[in-house]
């Protein structure tokens, strides 16, 4: 579910932002690192807190 919310944010945001995905889900991370690769986006950070992950992903085109 994550990634699905991060593709739609996509859409939404200009090229050059970011959006950042919360979530407890520890395949997330994988996921999203692989999809922002192939589609040719950036993931800028990822912050590890308890119980969840912050992954902040840059749109590039």
């Amino acid at each position: 579910m994550p990634l699905m919310k991060l593709v739609e944010a996509m859409k939404e945001v200009d090229i050059g932002r970011t959006v950042e995905v919360w979530s407890s889900d520890s395949g997330s991370q994988r996921d999203i690192s692989r999809w922002a690769e192939k589609m040719g986006h950036e993931v800028v950070a990822v912050n590890h807190e308890q119980g969840y992950d912050r992954i902040k992903v840059r749109r590039r085109k």
